[in-house]
């Protein structure tokens, strides 16, 4: 049988997005995802109207600031700030594109065209998208103060194809960890060199920005760059794009007992030896539990914890060290046994079990975190009672929380895959989750603690959280009516590869 005549790039681009338009409209989830996407679009409409406006004001800011300065040198010497401030972003907040190629490649689509219509997608996204805003804004200020059309027209496109490459490497090193952490070596080396005097980086970035004004074929540079780690990320891509599996197959390992101790919870005992060995046995949880205990350093950011200017970051890192292992990880709750779902919905065990056996693993998540930030409480007694009410909030509050809005996960996981650098299951969704659970009681906490003082917020918190504690069975039995309503949104969201 002959082969189908395959596709042209711009036809096959045009159906690309209006298959990948059908099935973001017959998604289970359509309603929740049209909602948070027009709330980002009201986001980011605002984000680059201020785009706009700080490109156009920031010459006559900085001749505030130092009016005795160059401005134009001020800012190639920030340059390299704003450059690590996108690759930042880039690399650990910005979500990926994606598409579900694997349905398509049954049909006459050219692999090479499905990976460019991915990477076309990443490299025209909003950030990329922001700093073309900036740089139009403060292009045209620049010449509007006397600057070459020319030059300014050349460093402007330098500048943007330097986001380009940003985005390249960001790509390139979320599919390889050896990358991310060569990349991370190198930035902490500059920083320490910087740190100790021995390299001037402002300077150098002064140096090269200024030269890159002065010619401005000197833009070719990024541009010829940002190409051969588009190549790269081509080639890696298109290798890896098949039908099936290619990936050798690896036995896993096993955990070291029976775990009969979990007995003792009756029957959610089978539920927790379960989740246990999948945390022992895949990496994606494995790493998303290492990422958690990292996140006990930010209590390091609160200088002096007696100070009343200091409260509310004592009260926030508080909350996020005992609570983040319950927010990253039990975020992803149920979607960690979304290959395994649908087989858990025919056991002969109710919900309540299930989710019992989630509740326990997150408080004993919630009181590990809690003791190991005990050395910040023998460092300094102001850490002892924050770390107590957060401790007690998050197991009272922030646990039901997060089982609740568990329910409306519906993205599969890939358990194989680690959590460096990796964006599945991610989106804007998550991000909004963590802001509802951790803003509610920041804001209360400020507000009780500027009416009324910080003792009476300290114990509206713990009231709250007793109360929480023991309404556990009624919230419990309320949540589980609620995951049985969406069971089966849930196992076609799992079911969607």
């Amino acid at each position: 049988m002959d082969n189908p005549p395959r596709k042209s790039a711009g036809s096959a681009f045009q159906q690309l997005a209006w298959l990948q338009w059908k099935r973001f409209s017959r998604s289970v989830s359509f309603g929740r995802k049209l909602a948070v996407d027009l709330f980002l679009a009201l986001l980011g409409a605002m984000a680059l109207a201020g785009a706009l406006m700080a490109g156009w004001l920031l010459i006559p800011l900085l001749g505030k600031i130092a009016p005795s300065a160059d401005y134009f040198q001020l800012i190639c010497s920030a340059v390299w700030a704003w450059c690590l401030a996108e690759l930042a972003v880039r690399m650990f907040f910005q979500q990926p594109a994606t598409l579900q190629v694997r349905p398509l490649l049954l049909l006459p689509f050219r692999r090479g065209v499905l990976v460019h219509y991915v990477l076309a997608l990443q490299a025209l996204s909003f950030v990329f998208l922001f700093v073309l805003v900036l740089l139009a804004s403060l292009g045209v200020s620049l010449v509007q103060h006397g600057h070459s059309v020319l030059h300014v027209a050349g460093w402007c496109a330098g500048l943007l194809f330097t986001s380009f490459a940003l985005g390249q490497l960001a790509l390139l090193a979320g599919r390889s960890t050896r990358l991310l952490v060569v990349m991370l070596a190198l930035m902490a080396t500059v920083a320490g060199l910087h740190a100790f005097g021995i390299i001037q980086v402002p300077a150098w970035s002064r140096i090269a920005f200024m030269a890159l004004y002065a010619t401005p074929w000197l833009c070719l540079v990024p541009l010829a760059v940002g190409m051969l780690l588009h190549q790269r990320n081509f080639i890696a891509m298109r290798n890896s794009l098949w039908l099936e599996e290619r990936a050798p197959w690896q036995p896993s390992a096993t955990t070291p007992g029976t775990m009969t101790w979990a007995d003792r919870f009756g029957r959610a005992a089978p539920y927790i030896r379960m989740d246990l060995r999948m945390i022992w046995r895949n990496r994606r949880p494995r790493s998303t539990l290492f990422l958690s205990f990292l996140f006990l350093l930010y209590g390091l950011l609160v200088r002096d914890p007696g100070d009343p200017k200091q409260w509310f970051m004592l009260m926030f890192c508080a909350m996020f060290m005992t609570g983040f292992m319950v927010i990253n990880f039990g975020q992803y709750m149920p979607a960690w046994d979304s290959a395994y779902y649908s087989l858990l919905m025919t056991c002969p065990s109710s919900f309540q079990d299930y989710l019992r056996s989630k509740v326990l693993l997150m408080r004993a998540a919630v009181v590990a975190m809690a003791v190991f930030s005990i050395p910040y409480a023998l460092h300094d007694h102001h850490w002892a009672l924050p770390l107590l009410v957060f401790c007690l909030y998050n197991l009272g509050i922030t646990v039901p929380m997060v089982l609740f809005f568990g329910a409306l996960n519906t993205s599969r996981i890939d358990l194989g895959r680690s959590a460096f650098g990796n964006w599945q299951g991610v989106n804007a969704g998550r991000f909004l989750l963590v802001l509802l659970i951790i803003a509610p009681s920041m804001l209360m906490a400020m507000l009780i603690k500027s009416k009324w003082g910080a003792a009476t917020a300290y114990t509206t918190l713990a009231c709250l959280s007793l109360a929480g504690l023991l309404a556990q069975q009624v919230l419990l039995r309320w949540i589980r009516s609620f995951y049985a309503a969406r069971k089966y949104r849930s196992l076609a969201g799992f079911n969607q590869r």
